[in-house]
């Protein structure tokens, strides 16, 4: 086996030679090398325990079992730990973005804007998308609860979920606030915004 990374959309269902079989469903394959492979599972597969099989050419070459559930929410953070700020962005038009952390790691302070426009906190994640309705999706920020306006696949990242969160004007001079998720019943990491007047 060989190193070899995807280098285009649609992923590839056979990356060097190698196969990752999900209950006998292909999966997409993002990276393989002879002691890593990265793969999303296939979004037919149920929720249950399934059966992995790793093929090279024809040989199976490894096997095993992996727990899938429908919603398993996770929001990615500047440092990779699932702690602290998380790697985030605030948008007031949709077009403009803005990191809600800097270079260093620590969080950089938001504004809400204003009632007529306001600011948005796009956070990024995985097992988020399969919530079986918005109305299932509780966020919280510093203990306020905040309107999500989207859930879903992100546009052009291959296993990246999105969440929109309108940010609400009453967190105006909170400074650094807890941003809870919870997605039906499941709650992700917590992470850690600041936001400014």
């Amino acid at each position: 086996m060989t190193t070899a990374t995807a280098t285009s959309l649609p992923l590839p269902l056979t990356l060097a030679g190698v196969t990752v079989m999900v209950n006998d469903i292909s999966a997409p394959l993002l990276y393989v090398s002879p002691a890593q492979i990265n793969y999303i599972v296939p979004a037919n597969v149920d929720p249950g325990t399934a059966l992995v099989k790793v093929m090279n050419g024809a040989n199976a070459v490894a096997n095993g079992t992996v727990p899938v559930e429908s919603v398993s929410p996770s929001i990615f953070t500047m440092t990779a730990s699932g702690k602290g700020v998380p790697a985030a962005q605030t948008t007031l038009d949709g077009v403009s973005f803005q990191a809600v952390g800097n270079a260093d790691g620590s969080a950089r302070a938001l504004t809400v804007g204003t009632a007529s426009k306001p600011n948005y906190l796009v956070l990024y994640g995985t097992g988020l998308r399969r919530r079986s309705s918005l109305t299932n999706v509780r966020v919280t920020i510093g203990g306020v609860q905040s309107e999500v306006t989207f859930l879903g696949a992100h546009s052009r990242l291959a296993g990246l979920d999105q969440m929109n969160i309108k940010l609400p004007q009453e967190l105006r001079g909170r400074g650094n606030v807890d941003v809870i998720v919870t997605i039906d019943g499941r709650t992700a990491n917590t992470v850690n915004i600041s936001v400014g007047t």
